[in-house]
C-alpha cells in the first residue's frame, strides 16, 4: 500500500508539472486526490519525506501569493500579521486567468479562512459588549497582529476613556496596528515582547483579555504558564478569550504540505484540561 501511494503521488507530481492549464473544478478534484494520497502515506511516512515527493505540486501552489507567503514565512514565524491581513482582506493577488489565481481563490474562500474571519468578528463583538457596558473598561489584546477586532470598534471607542493594551512579538505588527488604530491612539498602549515574559510582568487588571491565534503554536506547558499568570490580571467579572484550531482540521494536509503552516490541534477536552490546570473558571 505504501509503495503504491508513493508511486501515485510521484505520478501526480509529474502530471501537474506537465499540465499547461487547469480549471477550478479540476483543481478541486486534484487537491482532493492529493489529500487522500497524503493521508494514506502519513501512516508510515514522515512529513519531510512526503514533501520531498511533491516539489512540482508545491511550486504550482506557490504561484498563489498567499500560499507562497505560507511556504516562506519571511518574517520568521508562522501566521504572521501580513499573511493574516491578506487572509482577512480576501483579496486575490494573483494574476487573473492563471493557475495561481485559482489556487489563491481555493484557499481564500475556504472554510478555514472564513472561520478565521468569523473569529475576528466574534472578538470584535466581545470588545463591543465590554465597551458598551463599561465606559472605563480595560482591554488587553495579546498577539494583536493588525488589531482588526479593535479597528472594527473605532467609532465606539473614539473619545472614550477605554484603556487598551496591545501586545505582539513583532514590532512591525504593532506599528501596523497603531496605523490601523490612529483615530484612537490615545486609548492604546503598546507592549513589545515575548508573551511569557509580558504575562509575568503585567500589573494592571483587565475587563477583557483576548489572545488571538497564539495558542495554535504553543505547547500545553507554555499555555498553562501563560494562563496561570494572566488569571491574576482579570478584573472582577473579567473575561479571558482565546481560540485553538480543533483536532481533525480538514484543511490540515493542505496547510502542512502545500504550504508550511503547522498548527497544534486540540480537542474540546484538551481545552477544558488546560483551563482546569491553569485554575481558570470555564464559561460556555
Amino acid at each position: 500500500m505504501h509503495c503504491m501511494s508513493v508511486a501515485r503521488l510521484k505520478k501526480l507530481d509529474n502530471n501537474v508539472a506537465a499540465a499547461a492549464t487547469i480549471d477550478s473544478r479540476s483543481l478541486k478534484l486534484f487537491f482532493q486526490y492529493f489529500k487522500a494520497l497524503v493521508n494514506d502515506l502519513e501512516i508510515s511516512t514522515q512529513r519531510e519525506d512526503i514533501i520531498s515527493l511533491i516539489p512540482n505540486i508545491r511550486n504550482v501552489a506557490a504561484t498563489s501569493p498567499f500560499v507562497n507567503t505560507a511556504q516562506q514565512w519571511c518574517r520568521g514565524y508562522q501566521g504572521d500579521f501580513e499573511a493574516i491581513g491578506h487572509l482577512i482582506s480576501g483579496q486575490n493577488k494573483a494574476v487573473p486567468g492563471t493557475t495561481g489565481h485559482l489556487v489563491e481563490d481555493f484557499f481564500l474562500t475556504s472554510d478555514i479562512c472564513k472561520q478565521h474571519i468569523e473569529k475576528v468578528q466574534y472578538q470584535s463583538a466581545l470588545i463591543k459588549k465590554v465597551v458598551e457596558g463599561n465606559p472605563l473598561a480595560t482591554i488587553l489584546s495579546i498577539g494583536c497582529g493588525t488589531s482588526e477586532d479593535l479597528r472594527l470598534n473605532i467609532d465606539l471607542i473614539k473619545g472614550s476613556q477605554i484603556d487598551i493594551t496591545i501586545v505582539d512579538a513583532d514590532k512591525d505588527a504593532l506599528a501596523c496596528s497603531m496605523q490601523n488604530l490612529e483615530a484612537i491612539k490615545y486609548n492604546v498602549s503598546v507592549l513589545h515582547g515575548n508573551i511569557y515574559k509580558i504575562a509575568r510582568t503585567l500589573k494592571q487588571q483587565y475587563d477583557l483579555v483576548i489572545i488571538g491565534g497564539v495558542f495554535d503554536y504553543l505547547s500545553d506547558k507554555a499555555i498553562i504558564r501563560v494562563l496561570s499568570s494572566l488569571k491574576h490580571n482579570l478584573a472582577p467579572g473579567g473575561k479571558l478569550f482565546f481560540t485553538n484550531i480543533k483536532h481533525c482540521n480538514p484543511y490540515r494536509i493542505y496547510m502542512e504540505y502545500l504550504s508550511d503552516w503547522v498548527l497544534i490541534e486540540r480537542a474540546e477536552q484538551d481545552i477544558y484540561r488546560l483551563l482546569a490546570d491553569s485554575g481558570l473558571e470555564i464559561m460556555i
